[in-house]
């Protein structure tokens, strides 16, 4: 279990706090616990009581609209001993909690990427239909091949923008976007079969995808699209 959102802490007094919507994920399933609670350090010990857990999907984890019927109250008592925790196994666990979270981080952005693409054909499904909006026989297009690139690093920042530079586009990434590759084959407004390659920069926290209506260049300029 890893925390997925912090909540909002607030000082009760010197020793204890308040913490609301404090979410926890499990890596075994897709549920979420939603809690809310006080956390008192004793001197050696945290101790987490008056408080209430609500088990919760990811569409509700970080809303206020749950299942009062689903939600449970807990103290610490003999039957709940791990609402005492150690000081000290908090500081020698802090290592094993980054790495867990790290994974799952990982995990979390992998699956944000696969979700894109077609499992079919392999293109971008957002591209593809901006590339369609913008030719003249939308049913000429055909998709032949699609590659990308996670930029996760500065390195990898500055390798793209060379490359962007380079083919004198203004647009730049930054670290946490993807930046997608399709080449494609249309008709144009002769009825010729030419073959182009469109370029898509797609920013992870807002989630949308931009690009250029001139199709000889066909790069995020005006035009967007919220995946």
């Amino acid at each position: 279990m890893t925390v997925d959102h912090d909540g909002d802490w607030f000082a009760v007094d010197e020793d204890t706090w308040r913490v609301e919507g404090i979410v926890l994920r499990t890596y075994e399933t897709s549920e979420y616990l939603k809690v809310n609670c006080n956390i008192r350090l004793d001197g050696n010990n945290y101790i987490i009581f008056n408080g209430n857990q609500t088990i919760v999907s990811d569409d509700y984890a970080e809303s206020d609209d749950v299942d009062t019927d689903s939600t449970n109250q807990f103290e610490p008592s003999e039957e709940r001993p791990f609402l005492t925790v150690s000081s000290a196994l908090i500081s020698e666990d802090r290592d094993g909690i980054a790495a867990l979270e790290k994974m799952y981080l990982k995990e979390k952005r992998k699956k944000w990427i696969e979700s894109q693409f077609s499992s079919w054909d392999k293109k971008h499904i957002a591209l593809s239909e901006l590339i369609k909006d913008n030719l003249n026989d939308s049913k000429s297009f055909k998709h032949i091949e699609t590659s990308w690139i996670d930029v996760c690093n500065e390195e990898m920042k500055e390798d793209v923008n060379q490359i962007l530079a380079a083919c004198g586009f203004s647009e730049r990434v930054e670290i946490g976007d993807l930046f997608i590759m399709e080449e494609f084959t249309a008709k144009n407004a002769f009825n010729a079969t030419i073959k182009n390659t469109a370029y898509g920069i797609v920013h992870e926290l807002v989630k949308e995808i931009c690009k250029n209506n001139n199709l000889s260049n066909f790069f995020c300029r005006h035009l967007k699209h919220m995946l």
